[in-house]
């Protein structure tokens, strides 16, 4: 199936959201989800030609690709009835943004005229073959927070008409000797967007060019290199317009608040548009620190309508990425959101089709991970795909972008109103967690590790995923089985900024008689036959060949969601009135006074967390 044009964007809903695999009518509740795995191993193998891997799926020499692949290859991949292709928009796109402080740039008519101008809808089908789909809104589809059906209009078809009357209503003449519109203050102009590449790039080029033809304004293309032509502009120094493309990790649409805010004119880094509206400013308190759901989208909605209206960044395309896999051996596959087929959903969930067939999977990747230290999990080169097996949060994000507890049971959020103990203006989270989690080295996993984790990376100034929130109040173990994490904000956003973070085994990383901070700097796992690797997911990394350039992850037999031989989960539990014991708390405070001397002896951690932005990754 090609989207050489886009259809109404529940239409493409359906495709992505529903996995085109045998058995896709299951509906699994989170309980079905979270048991598992259901395979013996899985071997993960460098192949960085996209050639190669695609002839090891059709030899059957690997079962799944993690990597997205050229449509070129689309029909031979797909006319193998052995092969299933899966189909997801990409959560991005690639886009033109606009100097909005540069004349006559800064007047919104032109921006818009060139909008209706250009040719979306072509432009999918020429430059990209039909995989990808026309986009207009600055938030991209697969995100819950995208309005693209309820924008007032759309720029996907060529319509020059528009264009030209708005110009001539804003005083654009024509002059009759170049044939090209003069600025309203009568000088000439011409608008040079700046790209990098060939080929694809090119291409764009061209629609650029034909785009600003049909309006009478002159055109200027530039193959600038892009760290040039990015850092100009993130420096707020001269550029027209540029070309570069955005892609998010998940279902967080505070990036907004920065992208366009005018507070950031002049910041290194932000608002590279120099875009300065009131109406968009006026809802970033409320994108960034309302309390409901209903207030965000309220924020979200209303921010999209006037970047679609005043057009500071003309979203040009948001692609369809493909991924195949083998059905011959394996079913169970899960088209996950954000991290598609071969995401952690997939991998707790396949089974071998036919009892006969191994439970040994074979995964192909462009390249080899850089490292194994969690704590380099910002690099390009970190493996995501390992990390999602080896290590667990208190909650995960499912299929579609739910929140799933993941070592958490249970959740209670207070606030000042609901607990005059919680101080104004502040959420505490208190969660109980499973009581069967255990560290690989048969160690338990308590909350102890959990408030330990946030310690460690305070103290560290260490990340993984992403900063600590400058929020970020205090965290403490009441019980061995129960964290308390209270954030200095009722924002609905508190709860995405701690229970996703993967949990470190504080036995390791404490600085007693553990690895401590300088340690954590220099740990490099896998490659150091010497430093530890305890995890507690659902796999545990058992063999690292350098030859073939493998990886390889078994089942971890302690994991607990594990089935049992019944076909049962085993049951995971959690008690309110558990206690700490006498060791527990002693080991705890031992730790905590070591790491923070001046931290009273209890079982409480208080800290403040220095203030971090949330990046995203240009590409």
């Amino acid at each position: 199936m090609r989207f050489a044009q886009r259809a109404a964007a529940t239409a493409i809903l359906v495709v992505f959201l529903l996995p085109a695999v045998k058995g896709a009518d299951i509906a699994y509740s989170e309980s079905d989800l979270k048991s598992g795995p259901h395979v013996d191993s899985i071997e993960f193998k460098a192949l960085a030609n996209q050639d190669q891997r695609v002839q090891s799926l059709l030899d059957g020499l690997i079962d799944m690709d993690y990597e997205f692949f050229d449509p070129v290859h689309y029909p031979v991949l797909s006319s193998d009835p052995d092969i299933t292709v899966n189909q997801s928009a990409r959560n991005g796109y690639g886009m033109f943004t606009f100097n909005c402080a540069k004349y006559p740039l800064n007047i919104t008519g032109l921006r818009k005229a060139f909008a209706y101008a250009l040719d979306k809808v072509a432009l999918s089908e020429e430059v990209f073959d039909g995989y990808s789909m026309p986009h207009d809104s600055v938030v991209p589809l697969p995100m819950s927070w995208c309005i693209e059906d309820d924008l007032a209009g759309h720029y996907y078809n060529a319509e020059p008409d528009i264009g030209n009357r708005i110009l001539d209503d804003l005083g654009f003449a024509i002059d009759p000797e170049s044939g090209y519109r003069l600025a309203p203050d009568g000088s000439p102009f011409s608008i040079t967007v700046e790209y990098t590449g060939t080929g694809f790039s090119w291409m764009l080029g061209s629609f650029w060019i034909d785009a600003l033809e049909s309006i009478h304004v002159e055109p200027d293309i530039r193959n600038s290199g892009f760290w040039d032509y990015y850092n100009r502009a993130a420096n707020h120094e001269d550029f027209d317009v540029i070309f570069y493309a955005l892609s998010f990790d998940r279902n967080d649409v505070r990036w907004l608040a920065d992208e366009f805010w005018s507070g950031n004119l002049g910041v290194y880094g932000m608002n590279l548009a120099n875009f300065a509206n009131e109406s968009f400013d006026e809802w970033r308190d409320q994108l960034l620190t309302g309390q409901t759901y209903e207030d965000i989208f309220e924020a979200a909605s209303n921010m999209q309508r006037v970047i679609h209206e005043n057009v500071p960044r003309v979203v040009l395309y948001e692609n369809v990425l493909l991924q195949a896999y083998r059905n011959d051996a394996f079913a169970g596959h899960i088209a996950d959101v954000f991290r598609y087929t071969c995401g952690p959903w997939t991998m707790r969930n396949i089974y071998p089709s036919k009892p006969i067939y191994p439970g040994d999977v074979n995964v192909a990747m462009a390249r080899e991970p850089a490292s194994l230290n969690l704590f380099s999990i910002a690099s390009s080169s970190t493996p995501y795909y390992l990390f999602d097996e080896l290590y667990s949060s208190l909650y995960d994000f499912g299929p579609s972008g739910e929140v799933i507890r993941d070592l958490a049971s249970s959740l209670l959020v207070e606030t000042h109103a609901d607990n005059p103990a919680v101080p104004a203006g502040h959420a505490r989270f208190t969660v109980d967690m499973v009581e069967n989690a255990t560290w690989s080295d048969g160690t338990r996993l308590t909350a102890f590790d959990v408030a330990f984790t946030f310690g460690f990376l305070l103290e560290s100034n260490l990340t993984i995923l992403q900063p600590l929130p400058s929020e970020l109040y205090g965290v403490w173990a009441p019980t061995s089985h129960r964290v308390v994490v209270e954030l200095s904000t009722e924002s609905f956003w508190g709860f995405y900024d701690f229970a996703f973070r993967y949990v470190i085994p504080c036995h390791i990383f404490n600085k007693v008689n553990g690895l401590g901070v300088e340690g954590a700097l220099n740990w490099n796992p896998v490659f150091d036959e010497e430093a530890p690797l305890v995890t507690s997911g659902p796999y545990l990394f058992d063999e690292y060949d350098s030859g073939s350039h493998t990886y390889t992850i078994v089942t971890n037999p302690l994991f607990y969601y594990r089935l049992i031989d019944d076909g049962t989960s085993t049951t995971t539990t959690s008690s309110s009135s558990t206690t700490t014991s006498n060791q527990d708390e002693y080991y705890w405070v031992l730790v905590i006074s070591a790491m923070l001397p001046s931290a009273s002896v209890t079982i409480l951690l208080y800290f403040l967390a220095e203030r971090r932005t949330l990046r995203r990754r240009p590409d």
